[in-house]
């Protein structure tokens, strides 16, 4: 049994400390967790527990009868998730150089890429909000028969051009109409030799205890076929082979 001695107290109401949780809750949608014998928590992470008094790592839901921890004051308890979190991630090398690639993953070129290259796969996209920076709200629709919905609204939260890297936040539709309460995709274009870079897509996901089934529908795959499809688009690119 782990004992905890590390503090982050949030009682003093109005003060800065409460100011700074609320942020932090309003970033993600929180998951409650019930500590045995003293209270309540939520996870703003998937491995890290915020309570008023001591700061927790989280556990995996299936093992949460048998994560018990002591608190600061002595107190023996047990944590119990509320929902689950999980991250999936691919990267791939592509014979281009970084900077190359961040036109494509760093602007709604990507999208357009999609949506003309693989259109089994995305029907169409319209900016809803935004010119493709940060804050830019777009509306995903896919073909007919795609399984489980018909399109999302997503919203770049992260756009950082020196370090390459890329957030979609789905904020309407998709699998939050499935039990999941959080679900973004991050796109890192790593540089690895001067004309050569890796992609990498990963995402993030929280699903209600009860929809724990639904994490079945999380699927890497597309996004992987994607990577694909950009890489063959900046090679031939790069060769003069691809008309735009």
């Amino acid at each position: 049994m782990g004992v905890l001695v590390d503090s982050w107290c949030f009682c003093n109401c109005g003060g800065k400390t409460e100011r700074m949780k609320a942020c932090i809750f309003s970033t993600k949608g929180t998951a409650m967790v019930h500590i045995g014998a003293s209270g309540t928590g939520f996870l703003i992470h998937r491995n890290l527990m915020l309570t008023t008094h001591v700061i927790l790592p989280s556990v995996a839901a299936a093992a949460a009868e048998a994560a018990e921890i002591r608190l600061q004051n002595g107190v023996a308890s047990c944590l119990f998730p509320h929902s689950m979190f999980g991250t999936i991630s691919e990267e791939i090398e592509v014979a281009v150089p970084a900077s190359e690639a961040w036109k494509v993953y760093g602007t709604l070129q990507l999208a357009n890429i999609v949506v003309k290259e693989l259109p089994h796969v995305l029907h169409k996209v319209d900016v809803i909000e935004g010119d493709g920076g940060i804050g830019t709200v777009l509306k995903l629709t896919f073909p007919p028969g795609t399984p489980l919905f018909t399109h999302y609204k997503e919203k770049f939260t992260v756009l950082d051009d020196e370090n390459r890297v890329k957030v979609a936040l789905v904020v309407e539709g998709g699998l939050l109409d499935h039990g999941f309460t959080f679900f973004q995709v991050r796109f890192d274009v790593i540089e690895k030799y001067e004309t050569t870079c890796i992609t990498k897509t990963t995402i993030e996901y929280e699903v209600k205890e009860e929809a724990a089934a639904n994490v079945s529908f999380v699927s890497i795959q597309t996004f992987v076929t994607i990577m694909e499809t950009v890489a063959k688009y900046l090679t031939q690119q790069k060769d003069g082979q691809w008309s735009a």
